[in-house]
């Protein structure tokens, strides 16, 4: 039977303001090893820098082709990130309305927590939104995550993909210059490559550009998959009660290895071999 999956999204804080660096209050529940991503948007005018301690998962000017920028930063929660009540982000701010959103998700791969990264846009003047992207999960339980554009004010969503997953919007916010962003996630079972992701939108006219930036987040543990273990076939010996005689059995020597049940090898103590002295018995005559 499968394992339960050992990531999952945990919660989230998101804020506006409307100059300068902005601070999004700590997620709740918060503990060592977790995932954090930052989804930040703001003017074309302006650019964020990528934070100390942080890393890129994107920030690329091209990939909103509106009035807004976005960008997203990960990084992997220690001691004192859990003791913090908030986190700042600084940008190069000189005109309009910044927003961001900070996710906390558990159970992700400590050394790599993010991979296969997609962008795509589209120009069209009608409010079925739908765009090419490809992204593939290494592992069969993954989370993938959405961080939405639309070159207009109106609401976004409900939100749709290839491989049917269902996806739950975290966070939507008017950025600069009346664009609309959002922040989705979808739990995702398989490695079938996502192909297509889609969202409506409440308005749109001629020549609006609507974009997203899809990633997957890893899993630490490929949990989903069965547990294998190794096939032992001793040979057993009898007895064989052979007179005047003091023979030894001797016996194979297995030694298997023992799994956890995230199927990670348990080293364990092997036992000595003791010798024991024996005793010759002589025969008596009744």
């Amino acid at each position: 039977m499968a394992n339960t999956p050992l990531i999952s999204y945990q919660s989230f804080n998101t804020t506006a303001i409307a100059e300068g660096a902005i601070t999004i209050t700590k997620p709740t529940g918060l503990a060592v090893g977790d995932g954090m991503f930052v989804f930040l948007a703001f003017s074309t005018s302006d650019t964020t820098p990528t934070p100390s301690g942080w890393t890129v998962v994107r920030n690329n000017s091209a990939d909103f082709n509106a009035s807004t920028d976005g960008a997203i930063f990960y990084k992997i929660a220690t001691s004192g990130d859990v003791a913090a009540s908030n986190f700042s982000f600084d940008v190069t701010d000189t005109v309009g309305q910044l927003t961001g959103t900070l996710v906390r998700i558990s159970g992700v791969d400590q050394s790599s927590p993010f991979e296969s990264v997609s962008v795509a846009t589209q120009t069209a003047n009608t409010t079925s939104r739908s765009h090419t992207v490809s992204v593939t999960p290494t592992n069969s339980t993954s989370i993938i995550m959405a961080f939405c554009s639309h070159q207009e004010q109106g609401a976004l969503g409900p939100y749709s993909s290839t491989g049917s997953p269902t996806w739950t919007e975290l966070s939507e916010q008017v950025a600069f210059s009346n664009n609309r962003v959002s922040v989705v996630y979808a739990p995702y079972t398989g490695t079938t490559t996502i192909t297509n992701f889609s969202f409506t939108v409440a308005q749109s006219a001629p020549g609006d550009t609507s974009d997203v930036i899809l990633f997957v987040v890893k899993t630490g543990v490929n949990s989903t998959d069965s547990n294998t273990f190794e096939e032992k076939s001793p040979t057993f010996f009898t007895q064989s009660g052979i007179a005047d005689s003091i023979d030894s059995t001797s016996f194979t020597e297995v030694s298997p290895e023992f799994f956890t049940q995230n199927g990670r090898i348990k080293t364990i103590t092997n036992w000595a071999n003791e010798t024991k002295p024996s005793t010759d018995w002589t025969n008596e005559t009744i």
